[in-house]
């Protein structure tokens, strides 16, 4: 998923299957185990990040920042509709 935020607006947001069209300044990774607990109110995005059960390509001080951001982000992929493949 992308979403480009820029000064509290989102300017664009998509589901990408092609990795080199964006260039995100950004990029947290993780497993679907950890992205499940994570949307589902388990373990907190920010928690994941500092534990390294997820991991982030990027500037880890300019995320910590502005960990209200990041976990809003987090907040809103839990209103997309979700089927679990199990």
């Amino acid at each position: 998923m992308y979403v480009d935020l820029y000064h509290g607006k989102c300017r664009a947001a998509e589901i990408v299957t092609n990795l080199s069209i964006y260039k995100p300044e950004f990029i947290i990774t993780t497993t679907y185990a950890i992205w499940k607990r994570i949307i589902t109110k388990q373990l907190d995005s920010t928690q994941a990040l500092i534990t390294k059960q997820s991991k982030l390509t990027g500037n880890m001080a300019k995320i910590m920042r502005y960990t209200k951001a990041a976990n809003e982000i987090t907040n809103i992929t839990r209103l997309l509709p979700t089927e679990w493949p199990e």
